[in-house]
């Protein structure tokens, strides 16, 4: 889905490495879905590449953030428990 976005083929690379990089098509797709303008959307993609970048060179070792990244609805995460 980043395609839709960007076209350059080092972009796209960049954009799908680091600590979200797996993850980034999804946020792409997101956006897409939820309607944000192509111009939006490339500068919040871009962001949050930068951030991975960023989490990639700090976590060093550590599991990746995908706690982090909210559930897609093919893949819905934990429920809140009442209480």
């Amino acid at each position: 889905m980043l395609d839709f976005y960007f076209s350059y083929r080092g972009v796209l690379k960049r954009l799908r490495s680091g600590a979200l990089g797996g993850e980034m098509d999804r946020f792409a797709e997101h956006f897409f879905t939820l309607g944000y303008k192509r111009a939006s959307a490339k500068i919040y993609l871009s962001r949050i590449a930068r951030f991975s970048q960023f989490a990639a060179r700090r976590s060093s070792g550590r599991p990746p953030l995908s706690g982090l990244v909210p559930p897609s609805p093919s893949r819905p995460g934990p429920r809140a428990v009442d209480g």
